[in-house]
Parts: structure tokens; sequence; C-alpha cells
């Protein structure tokens, strides 16, 4: 692992909160103008990463995929008024 790498993950570590809850995903800044996200069960993989980063452009655009799909998901699962009527 470079410097360089050892450095935005310690930065990484230092911005992003301890999870409040088993599972929980961990996002903050890496005090370098990007996002990291940080899942607690995935395991580092062989150079030692196991976090994504992002700029903030693509967060973003993460961010809004989320939501979407998130919407959809639970439309899958909780039936709109329409389809509870009988």
């Amino acid at each position: 692992m470079g410097a360089g790498q050892r450095r935005a993950e310690d930065a990484a570590r230092r911005a992003v909160p301890e999870p409040r809850t088993k599972g929980e995903l961990e996002v903050g800044t890496n005090g370098e103008g990007e996002v990291v996200v940080i899942h607690p069960d995935i395991d580092a993989d062989k150079d030692g990463v196991a976090h994504i980063v992002f700029s903030p452009a693509p967060a973003r655009n993460f961010a809004a995929t989320l939501v979407k799909k998130a919407a959809e998901a639970e439309a899958e699962v909780v039936p709109s008024s329409a389809q509870r009527r009988p």
C-alpha cells in the first residue's frame, strides 16, 4: 500500500463516524473533496481497500439512484392505495 493511499484511508477513518448499528453504511469525506462510503461487512481487498471513494458529482448521482431504487423496492412490497381497494 502506497503512502498516498494510506493517507487517504487515514483521512477517511477520521472523517467517517462510527456506525450506529451493525451493518450500517458509514459515509464521510476524506478532506480531499471526495465522499467516502464504507460498508462494515466488506473485507479489505488484496490492496487493503474496503471503501468506495466518489467525487461530488458521482456521489450525488449515486445518492439519487439509491433514492429512486428504494422507492421502487418499497412499491414492490407495499401496495399502493389503488391496489388495496377491492
